[in-house]
C-alpha cells in the first residue's frame, strides 16, 4: 500500500506476512508495551513511515512529527485515514479491536534461552508432526482460556527444541526438520526454561502459532468445522484411533506423521462421506 505525505510517497506492508522480521519484532514490542489497539496502530504506522513524534508539542488537533530533518504536522483526520493502511492488524468485534494475527512466516526460526539455541518449526508449521501439534494445540487453548503463563511456556516448548546433533540439511536422515524428536514427558522442565524468554519473543512466537493454526483451519475447513470443541490430547487421540482402524500398533506411526499429511487424509475422508 502506498501513502503520500507532502511530496514523499511511502510503501508499507499490507498484510502480516508482508512484514519484515524487524517490522514484526517492533510490532510485537509495541503490542506488549502499548496495549491499546488504537495506539499500537498509530505508533506502528509512524514507525513504518519513519516518522518520529516530537516530544513536548501535544495537540488535540493532530500531531507534530519529524520527517527526517523536517518538522511536519498531521491533523487527526489525516492520521485516521492513514491508519486504515494497517487495519489488517486487528479485526472488529462489536466495539472492540482484537488482534488478527494472520501470519504464517516464522520470524523466530531460532531463539536463545539460557545460552541454549532452540530451533523452531518451519513456516505454516509445515514440518510439525501430529504428536507435538496435539500437545501444542492443547496448551494454546489453555492459554487463551486461562492466560496461564506456564501454558504459553509449554506451547513454545512443544515447538522450539534443541537441534538434533545427528541431523544436517544434507544428511540422509533429514526430513525437513532439524529439531530433536518431541518428547511430551519433558514439557514440564522445558516449559520452565521457556519462562526465561522475553515477553516480546514469547508474543512473537505465540502470534506465529495462532496465525499458522488459522491458515491450517482454512486449509482444512471440513476437518476443523466438525472436530470436537475439546482441544485436549484425549480429544485429538480419538482421531488417531479412527485412523488406526482398531490397530493400536499404528498409533506411534500416526503420531510421528506430519500434520498436513494426516489432515489432508482426514479432510478427504470427510469430503467423501459428504458425497456418499
Amino acid at each position: 500500500m502506498n501513502i503520500t505525505i507532502g511530496q514523499e510517497s511511502y510503501r508499507i506492508p499490507d498484510s502480516w506476512n508482508a512484514l519484515s522480521r524487524d517490522q514484526y519484532i517492533m510490532l510485537c514490542r509495541m503490542i506488549e508495551t502499548l496495549k491499546d489497539p488504537h495506539t499500537v496502530k498509530v505508533s506502528f504506522l509512524f514507525f513504518l513511515l519513519g516518522l518520529t513524534p516530537q516530544e513536548g508539542k501535544p495537540s488535540d488537533e493532530g500531531c507534530y512529527l519529524w520527517q527526517g530533518d523536517w518538522l511536519i504536522f498531521l491533523d487527526t483526520e489525516t492520521i485516521a485515514e492513514m491508519t486504515a493502511g494497517v487495519d489488517f492488524l486487528f479485526t472488529n468485534d462489536e466495539d472492540y479491536l482484537l488482534l488478527n494475527p494472520q501470519i504464517s512466516a516464522n520470524h523466530f526460526p531460532r531463539i536463545t534461552v539460557r545460552k541454549k539455541i532452540l530451533v523452531g518449526p518451519s513456516d505454516k508449521l509445515m514440518n510439525v508432526r501430529l504428536n507435538e501439534f496435539i500437545h501444542a494445540d492443547s496448551m494454546y487453548h489453555q492459554f487463551i482460556k486461562t492466560s496461564d503463563p506456564m501454558a504459553l511456556n509449554k506451547l513454545l516448548a512443544c515447538l522450539w527444541r534443541r537441534k538434533d546433533p545427528q541431523i544436517t540439511e544434507d544428511s540422509p536422515l533429514y526430513r525437513g526438520d532439524l529439531r530433536i524428536a518431541f518428547n511430551p514427558y519433558t514439557l514440564e522442565s522445558q516449559g520452565g526454561i521457556m519462562s526465561f524468554l522475553s515477553e516480546q519473543v514469547k508474543l512473537g512466537c505465540f502470534l506465529f502459532y495462532a496465525g499458522s493454526r488459522g491458515f491450517i483451519a482454512r486449509r482444512f475447513p471440513n476437518l476443523f468445522s466438525v472436530k470436537t470443541s475439546s482441544y485436549s490430547p484425549d480429544a485429538y487421540m480419538s482421531l488417531c484411533y479412527d485412523l488406526c482402524n482398531g490397530d493400536v500398533s499404528k498409533i506411534n506411526l500416526i503420531l510421528d506423521s506430519y500434520i498436513y499429511d494426516v489432515f489432508m487424509f482426514l479432510e478427504n475422508s470427510i469430503e467423501n462421506k459428504h458425497k456418499s
